[in-house]
């Protein structure tokens, strides 16, 4: 995982009770670094009664060093019930990050051209047709935060509200969406008039182009 300093990430760990519990477990997560020195220490106390038999699943928020520099860390869990302490062997990897977080921008969409209009009592797209009254839209998409969700948008008019028409991502495609148009769904508009429609994503960060 990627943390910035000053800041904080989740253990997952899991504590397997074989009887009733009837004594307090103390945690101890520890943070060691590349030359297996422990640089950052937390513990936390399960009272008595709480953990149920079997396997527990639980979580700690553990804070990082504000002080602790740039650079590749481990994670090492140590469970104590009051014998000999049981620690994880295996290293759970964390980067931490000092540098400020940069501003993300979208990066604009680029679609296939698409233009819909009417003439007379039948709809049509320029492209991609399918059988009936259903077409096809296609939409691409990339962001260097990772696009959220994808939509197409039906407009008569600039000014008129949005007809929204939520687009799929395209399995093994990256970057590619894909929706189909029912054109029962769209308002009426004429030669003189045409409707448009434009493709949006929004990425993780909340930015929509």
């Amino acid at each position: 995982m990627w943390v910035n300093s000053p800041g904080s990430f989740t253990v997952a760990y899991t504590i397997n009770v074989t009887g009733s519990q009837v004594v307090p477990v103390e945690v101890t997560f520890q943070l060691w670094n590349l030359y297996d020195q422990v640089v950052g220490e937390e513990m936390t106390v399960v009272p008595v009664g709480v953990l149920s038999t079997g396997a527990n699943a639980l979580t700690y928020v553990f804070t990082v060093p504000a002080d602790l520099p740039d650079g590749l860390y481990h994670v090492r869990v140590c469970i104590d019930d009051g014998s000999d302490p049981l620690c994880s062997v295996q290293r759970r990897a964390v980067r931490v990050d000092n540098t400020p977080p940069q501003p993300v921008v979208l990066e604009r969409p680029v679609m296939d051209e698409v233009c819909a209009w009417v003439t007379g009592t039948e709809y049509e797209l320029f492209g991609y047709a399918v059988t009936g009254t259903e077409y096809e839209l296609f939409g691409y998409a990339t962001d260097n935060f990772g696009v959220a969700e994808a939509w197409f948008e039906y407009r008569a008019d600039p000014a008129n509200e949005s007809l929204v028409i939520p687009a799929m991502a395209i399995p093994g495609q990256p970057g590619e969406y894909w929706a189909a148009w029912n054109s029962t769904d769209v308002p009426d508009t004429g030669p003189q008039a045409p409707g448009f429609i434009r493709f949006c994503a929004e990425d993780l960060a909340g930015n929509v182009a």
